[in-house]
């Protein structure tokens, strides 16, 4: 009878175990995937935005952007173009600058009320 508990026991912490491992070892896919959606459903940074990245302030436009990560082309050091992949989640370690037309957005409209 107490060997039936025991194997009880241990079979459920058994998957208690496995299933806290699980979750433990996707935390960052599911951090990564969550910073990316709030990338892709915010209104900071869209597809065709010219930025102005890093401390040199260098010109990188937004090509793609998925859950996981952002592709930039842009400017080298060197005068050449090359292109840039970089994590959703280490976008927030960037200075991003991004040039206003007007005092509005690039490809943004200008609101109704303007007092042009």
């Amino acid at each position: 009878m107490n060997e039936d508990i025991f194997k009880d026991i241990l079979g459920e912490a058994t998957w208690w175990i496995l299933g806290f491992a699980a979750i433990w070892f996707a935390r960052g896919f599911i951090e990564e995937f969550i910073s990316g959606v709030m990338m892709l459903w915010g209104d900071d940074v869209n597809l065709d935005d010219n930025l102005l990245l890093g401390q040199d302030e260098r010109r990188w436009r937004v090509i793609r952007m998925t859950p996981m990560k952002t592709i930039f082309h842009g400017d080298l050091r060197d005068g050449g173009r090359g292109k840039m992949i970089i994590r959703n989640s280490q976008l927030k370690a960037l200075i991003i600058k991004k040039k206003l037309v007007n005092g509005y957005d690039d490809g943004a409209r200008q609101p109704k009320n303007s007092r042009n």
